[in-house]
């Protein structure tokens, strides 16, 4: 009777067992001892013998499951942090096309003024100016002694007209007007704008 006994709960327990996924084994163990208690309590009736007990101690996973189970895990984790990175940059988007939607030209052209004399103030020695700056400071350059102070002070002028909110074309319109830089004799002589 006690083989058969144990035999029966093995078989009860393969029963209860089989019809459920690992997970829900290893986090269901009090409900699976509760199934095995009243299978095993229809049996022994039959036998006329009583057993007191059914309690599962321990699950042992085979090595394999168990590697298994653990490459699942990290899989994932990675595939969570995935989309928390992908959502971070998402957000990060729609930030900055939020900020962007609300730049002017004024302000951009404020931020370029700053970003030139920051990279001034480093070791590089060459600042590249837009094309329409260089040309206005090449034309009056011999005013103000030089193409690097006609260039200083056509960017200086070029900031403060910025930062009243004028865009780029009326300004180099206005500068090209205040240091008398005459459109139609510069287009007759073959001059670039």
């Amino acid at each position: 009777y006690k083989h058969a006994s144990v035999t029966a709960i093995q078989g009860a327990l393969r029963a209860v067992v089989g019809n459920l996924q690992l997970a829900d084994v290893i986090s269901n163990v009090a409900e699976i001892t509760e199934e095995l208690k009243k299978a095993t309590t229809e049996v022994s009736g039959d036998w006329g013998v009583q057993i007191e007990n059914v309690e599962i101690q321990s699950i042992v996973l085979p090595k394999e499951v168990q590697e298994s189970m653990h490459m699942l895990k990290q899989a994932e984790q990675k595939k969570l942090a995935a989309k928390e990175i992908a959502e971070g940059k998402r957000m990060t988007i729609d930030a900055i096309q939020e900020a962007a939607g609300k730049l002017t030209d004024p302000t951009l052209e404020y931020f370029y003024l700053q970003s030139l004399q920051k990279i001034a103030e480093g070791k590089s020695s060459k600042i590249i100016f837009p094309l329409e700056l260089s040309s206005l400071a090449a034309r009056v350059s011999s005013r103000f002694g030089g193409y690097e102070k006609a260039q200083d002070k056509v960017v200086d002028d070029y900031g403060k007209l910025s930062k009243e909110g004028i865009n780029q074309k009326k300004i180099i319109k206005k500068l090209k007007e205040e240091y008398g830089i005459n459109e139609k004799k510069a287009k007759k002589w073959g001059a670039s704008k």
